[in-house]
């Protein structure tokens, strides 16, 4: 399967950049889900749990302000105001 490159970024700095697999988030249509090679794509993110897995396997949650992602070329980009994972209290 192929890879997408992700940054996660707030107004006080990039809270996650890396390689993953797949992406689940919630915008406000519902829950979607991204794999490489994508349709382009904008939306609005509602406050939710993103969810994804990373290029070693590994499955990672945080969750998230309202925000705006972004998917082009493999390349994704999400933009909150907050975000925290999900071991954090």
């Amino acid at each position: 399967m192929g890879k997408m490159d992700i940054s996660v970024l707030t107004p006080q700095s990039t809270f996650y950049s890396g390689e993953i697999s797949k992406l689940f988030v919630t915008d406000i249509n519902g829950s979607l889900g991204i794999l490489p090679n994508h349709s382009p794509l904008i939306t609005v993110l509602i406050p939710s749990t993103v969810r994804f897995v990373s290029s070693d396997g590994g499955e990672k949650e945080f969750s998230i302000s309202q925000g705006i992602l972004k998917v082009i070329n493999n390349k994704i980009v999400i933009l909150c105001d907050e975000c925290k994972w999900k071991s954090e209290p």
